[in-house]
């Protein structure tokens, strides 16, 4: 009898990560789940009985460690590198811990556990990894800097890292959703702006989004953008000059945050 298939989801407690573990739980998939909050997880190990979770702090070496350690008898078929935040304030006006904290969370820790995920995987001969990078990652982002930049660095390496697997039977797929209603906007203090307030680009919905992500994964793809206007954005951009970008971005975020 076949196994079932495992995929370790970061970030489950919310947003798109609740999405991804409906998705893999209908699908028939073994869910590991991790997130920092232990309240959500407890709830989540209620709804999917079969499901197994593990409280880790991403942004703490500790953290990253345990959940290492958590997964290394645990062969993965997929990975799902959802955990990740920003935080809607001027570089100069940000605390240097939470800057740190965004970098070992949306960088480091994917980097890691792409990294472990794919060694055990190509040693199977099979295996999916999802990153969940934004369109933020095609351009500057003036009042949000650090998570523009971490989800640049996230696409750069995705795809490299897809290019690198290639006869492997293992595959990195690239997520890049624009506006989506989860908590976001809330978390990172940018309630109101104009980018949260649709227009031009509408807000897609968590679970379109993660349905699109968890689709492009299963069949190998390099990148996925969903949505039209969000996949035309980024083409759309880079025929403006920089500094044209920078002030469409940065007027687009600007937060009445202190």
């Amino acid at each position: 009898m076949k196994s079932q298939q495992k995929v370790l989801i970061t970030g489950a407690t919310s947003g798109l990560g609740l999405e991804f573990a409906q998705l893999a739980h209908d699908a028939g998939w073994q869910l590991l789940l991790t997130g920092r909050n232990a309240k959500a997880l407890d709830e989540l190990q209620t709804k999917y009985a079969s499901a197994k979770t593990h409280m880790a702090d991403l942004s703490t070496e500790e953290g990253l460690a345990s959940l290492l350690a958590w997964i290394s008898d645990q062969p993965l078929d997929a990975l799902i590198n959802n955990a990740g935040f920003g935080l809607g304030r001027d570089i100069v006006a940000s605390k240097q811990s939470v800057l740190d904290d965004m970098v070992a969370v949306n960088i480091k820790a994917l980097v890691t556990l792409s990294r472990t995920a794919a060694i055990g995987m190509i040693n199977r001969g099979t295996g999916r990894i999802l990153n969940v990078a934004s369109t933020a990652a095609f351009m500057p982002g003036p009042h949000l800097a650090t998570y523009y930049a971490s989800k640049a660095f996230v696409l750069s390496f995705s795809e490299a890292m897809h290019h690198e697997l290639k006869g492997s039977g293992v595959t990195c797929t690239t997520l890049c959703p624009g506006p989506t209603k989860t908590e976001f906007f809330a978390r990172a203090k940018m309630e109101g702006i104009q980018l949260e307030k649709g227009g031009l680009i509408p807000m897609m919905s968590a679970k379109s989004v993660a349905k699109a992500g968890w689709r492009s994964m299963l069949a190998g793809r390099r990148r996925v953008i969903p949505g039209l206007m969000n996949a035309l954005a980024p083409r759309l951009t880079r025929l403006l000059p920089r500094n044209w970008q920078l002030a469409v971005v940065g007027a687009l975020q600007q937060s009445k945050q202190p």
